[in-house]
């Protein structure tokens, strides 16, 4: 007995389908030959990838962040996912670089098939200023008599450690 398909399986486009006939031969001692036919039809994979992995939120102090670790978290979250008819590929927007200062950044995982069929999650990220900013050349207190000056108002350098643009004023 002698199976043959027509067309071969491995000639078949997963994403659209198709039929393959599997004739069956059997030839008998005589000569005789005997066929018979199966039709299998294969269905198209026209379901997206199923992934369970759920939106997630995380709030983190902004000098504490290590961007580059979390994105890799958030991407190591898909890792182990596979799909029964193709391979996966799995993208983001994430910004090649995330300052931290005081911001909010959603990041978009989308996984998608070889048929172009996609899913995706969200990975939202704050970060919080929890240290105060810091005063620099604050001039030591001074005793005057009444009929000293009063020296003017020292420069004063203020810094954060989230922020670039620390707001300053001088109250007397």
């Amino acid at each position: 007995v002698l199976a043959t398909d027509f067309p071969e399986a491995a000639s078949l486009d997963i994403c659209s389908g198709g039929v393959i006939l599997r004739v069956w031969t059997a030839m008998g001692s005589d000569g005789s030959v005997a066929r018979d036919t199966q039709v299998i039809t294969v269905l198209p994979d026209n379901t997206a990838p199923l992934m369970g992995i759920p939106d997630a939120e995380e709030t983190i102090a902004c000098d504490a962040l290590n961007y580059t670790d979390w994105l890799n978290i958030q991407r190591a979250r898909a890792s182990g996912l596979s799909e029964d008819c193709s391979a996966l590929t799995i993208t983001d927007d994430a910004p090649a670089v995330f300052s931290g200062a005081c911001e909010t950044l959603v990041v978009t995982f989308t996984l998608t098939d070889q048929c172009g069929q996609s899913n995706t999650w969200h990975s939202t990220l704050h970060t919080l200023d929890t240290v105060p900013p810091t005063l620099s050349f604050v001039p030591a207190d001074t005793v005057l008599s009444c009929l000293d000056t009063i020296p003017p108002p020292a420069a004063i350098v203020a810094t954060d450690n989230c922020s670039a643009t620390v707001t300053q004023s001088f109250q007397e």
